[in-house]
């Protein structure tokens, strides 16, 4: 057991030190060791860290491989705190790997069900501004702007006044960035009407050159008729 956790800290280690290969051989040696123990909490924890790992690197095809292995062990384990780790891991693959936000917010909700009631938390950290995102990405803003609230009087209760200059910070960053929305949006409105534009005036301008040398040479038959 210990030398799994020791094994577990190493590839914590590896991690800050970009040793990406070595960490995951740390992992993988702690998630056997941990499996001779027969003690599923500490089994549950080592796969939860391995796979967010492989999320940090984006490796998404090992993360789907090793997934139900990791949920038959919650199955063995039924556990508020674990269970809700779990979502907030599918929540981050299905918003990073697959670009879901619709599952992604469902598992998050799901975490938030029960994490919600023990404020002090620090997974809802990452839940809030995920679930933020999965619902700005779903142009729900109402949403938005109901979590935002929510996050805001969470980080205020946990980080006293700190938390209030952040929540400030995301919010403008939100709103910033839904204002560039908007102009893009103006933008390619302006260039389509532009396109209809210059499309008319070629139109019209090829259906005068087009009366023109039809009139032109409808009036140089009638001349020659005239002269024979």
């Amino acid at each position: 057991f210990y030398a799994a956790l020791a094994l577990q800290n190493l590839g914590f280690l590896n991690i800050s030190l970009q040793k990406n290969e070595t960490a995951r051989e740390n992992f993988l040696q702690a998630i056997d060791l941990m499996e001779d123990t027969d003690n599923l909490p500490g089994l549950a924890s080592l796969y939860n860290d391995y796979l967010y790992y492989l999320l940090t690197i984006e490796d998404f095809v090992s993360f789907e491989a090793i997934l139900p292995e990791y949920r038959s062990i919650l199955n063995r384990m039924p556990n508020d705190y674990i269970d809700a780790s779990a979502y907030v891991l599918l929540g981050n693959f299905y918003l990073k790997g697959k670009k879901a936000y619709t599952e992604a917010a469902t598992n998050y909700l799901k975490a938030l069900e029960l994490l919600e009631e023990y404020e002090t938390v620090p997974q809802l950290v990452e839940i809030y501004p995920n679930l933020i995102e999965c619902y700005y990405q779903t142009k729900d803003q109402n949403k938005v702007k109901s979590y935002l609230e929510k996050y805001r009087s969470y980080l205020a209760k946990r980080y006293s006044e700190e938390s209030a200059e952040k929540i400030a910070e995301l919010r403008a960053v939100y709103e910033l960035t839904q204002k560039e929305s908007e102009t893009k949006l103006l933008r390619i409105e302006i260039q389509q009407k532009n396109r209809i534009i210059l499309f008319s005036i070629s139109t019209l301008t090829l259906f005068l050159i087009i009366s023109l040398i039809t009139y032109y040479y409808r009036s140089a038959v009638q001349i020659r008729e005239k002269a024979l």
